[in-house]
């Protein structure tokens, strides 16, 4: 395994994230996940509060949990969702980290979310107030069970969660097929905002990586 050290400047604190460089693509820390990370730390309410502290947060497809652990640094309640081959490296990592978790008051568990499972306690038992993923566009067959598990977490509640995405655009041809076919069927009942660069971390931004602010359409 590798170290990838991530600075959470807003609280000067750092998260040390292991990672494998050889699997699948939820062992290593892409470079949306570092983007929407930093993206994160600007959400500061009026009073200079982080706007995570004590929101719940769900994050789908976490990887080797970069995104959701930034959020939990920042005094979030995070649950952290993957397929269960990548759960062992995010309970690692939230080991690893849990001093720093709880430096805010936030904290991080892992659960097993495979999605399209629509019936998952995971997304039916819980209000999020935030959903988070990034780098989740990759397979075909993956982009309407995601669509269908971003329209079931909190279908119920009165208040729908806001959802981050945060996408690099590839200049492949399949990439940027796959990210047009997801984009068309996710603004079909999703409203979305996209977040401009000037309301990015000036450091890590990019042309290429997208951030979007979804709502389920009523």
């Amino acid at each position: 395994m590798s170290i990838r050290v991530l600075d959470v400047e807003v609280c000067s604190k750092e998260l040390t994230l292991y990672q494998r460089l050889v699997g699948d693509v939820s062992c290593v820390v892409w470079d949306a996940a570092i983007v929407l990370s930093k993206y994160l730390q600007l959400l500061i309410e009026p009073n200079g509060e982080c706007s995570l502290i004590g929101r719940k947060v769900l994050e789908l497809g976490a990887g080797v949990g970069c995104v959701g652990l930034t959020a939990a640094t920042l005094g979030a309640e995070v649950t952290l969702t993957d397929l269960p081959e990548a759960l062992p490296l995010l309970k690692h990592n939230i080991v690893e980290n849990k001093s720093t978790l709880v430096s805010q008051g936030g904290f991080a568990t892992v659960e097993a979310l495979s999605w399209g499972d629509v019936e998952s306690d995971v997304i039916k038992n819980t209000a999020f107030d935030y959903v988070l993923l990034a780098d989740c566009v990759y397979y075909t067959e993956s982009i309407d069970p995601l669509i269908n598990t971003l329209k079931s977490v909190n279908q119920n509640a009165s208040k729908k969660p806001c959802i981050i995405l945060s996408q690099e655009l590839r200049d492949s041809e399949i990439q940027m097929g796959l990210w047009n076919m997801f984009f068309q069927k996710l603004k079909k009942d999703f409203n979305i905002a996209k977040i401009d660069s000037s309301e990015q971390h000036s450091e890590y931004s990019s042309d290429d990586i997208l951030i979007l602010h979804c709502t389920l359409k009523s």
